[in-house]
């Protein structure tokens, strides 16, 4: 599983839209949504944010 599918997995069973959590991290929610099809890659300073913000361990 990559990054980006943990990442909109872990979105979604805690029930938040991509908009709401990419207001939780100050980014759009076009930004999160190039993250959970892996078109990007989210910085180590940011995956712990968005780790923190889902309450999962960011590794």
């Amino acid at each position: 599983m990559t990054v980006g599918e943990r990442l909109r997995f872990v979105r979604k069973v805690r029930g938040m839209p991509q908009h709401e959590l990419a207001s939780k991290v100050k980014l759009s929610a076009n930004r999160i949504a190039q993250y959970e099809t892996d078109y990007r890659v989210p910085r180590k300073e940011l995956l712990q944010q968005l780790a923190m913000v889902l309450g999962v361990d960011p590794r």
